[in-house]
């Protein structure tokens, strides 16, 4: 074989090799620039045996209020996506009784949201009457996140979690504030970074409560006087903002053998101050004798 026909064999070796694989590439880039298909998992009504929502086929759109029953575990695995179809009802409903634990991981938080992640108000909220353990959790676009009801209830516990690009921060009843455990929740982007106390002569404390700190907070914000009953200690840790929402009462009414703990540090003092769209009226009523609604 002389030399120059062995050079024209591997010259087309060599380009049949590269239109092949521009062949490929270009196909490979086709293939890649068309719409991918997402499965997802749409689920609603009763969940009524021990469940767990994978990652594996997450995201979950809830297209009606998911209720868990008493007695009844639902697990949600870290990375898990949870998408409310649209506004105006409760992605969840832990009803008493039931069991939500929610526990990511740094790099694999849960996620809350909404299908259409336009803002605040996309979804409610999420309804806890039983138990909730929420950990790595990312709640966005809600109006006020978590509904605490029922002052019988077992601990909801929130760590290391984010509330972000909502209306409300939380609104929580005084009657079940008890039952709130924050650590390291942060804050962010909310129209209103705070807690709201929801207080009436119907909704008061119940048991002793611990205000903490968080990240973000601007404030717990109390709606209505709220009565620290006898024998009980209501406390407010070093950082923390109380503020009053109505005009012409006081937040606190510290009754006649009731304790307020309100111990601040220099470097993180403690604040009590009025609503600054509503910034009439007392922050503090003190007793001698215990207070009586008229």
């Amino acid at each position: 074989m002389s030399h120059n026909l062995f050079w024209k064999k591997s010259f087309l070796l060599w380009a049949v090799i590269c239109l092949n694989l521009f062949g490929t590439v270009q196909l490979l880039s086709a293939l890649s620039a068309q719409p991918q298909m997402v499965s997802v998992t749409a689920v609603s009504g009763p969940i009524i045996t021990d469940t767990i929502w994978t990652a594996a086929n997450s995201p979950y759109v809830v297209t009606d209020v998911v209720s868990i029953q008493a007695g009844v575990t639902l697990t949600i695995e870290p990375g898990v996506v949870v998408k409310a179809a649209g506004p105006g009802f409760a992605v969840l409903s832990v009803e008493d009784g039931a069991n939500l634990a929610a526990i990511g991981l740094p790099t694999m938080p849960i996620t809350f949201t909404s299908v259409a992640e336009s803002g605040p108000d996309d979804w409610a909220d999420l309804v806890v009457v039983g138990t909730a353990h929420f950990e790595h959790v990312v709640f966005m676009h809600s109006y006020d996140n978590l509904a605490v009801y029922g002052e019988n209830g077992g601990d909801i516990t929130i760590e290391n979690s984010v509330i972000k690009d909502g209306t409300y921060g939380m609104n929580v009843p005084a009657n079940t504030l008890h039952r709130l455990q924050m650590s390291n929740v942060t804050f962010t982007n909310n129209i209103t970074n705070r807690v709201v106390i929801i207080a009436d002569w119907d909704h008061n404390l119940v048991s002793e409560v611990t205000l903490s700190p968080q990240p973000g907070l601007d404030g717990y914000e109390i709606s209505y006087p709220l009565r620290i009953p006898v024998n009980m200690t209501f406390t407010v840790e070093p950082g923390v903002t109380v503020l009053v929402s109505g005009t012409g009462y006081a937040a606190l009414w510290v009754q006649d053998g009731s304790h307020l703990e309100a111990i601040g540090t220099p470097s993180s003092p403690i604040t009590f101050t009025a609503n600054e769209l509503k910034p009439n009226g007392p922050v503090l009523a003190l007793e001698e004798t215990p207070f009586c609604p008229p």
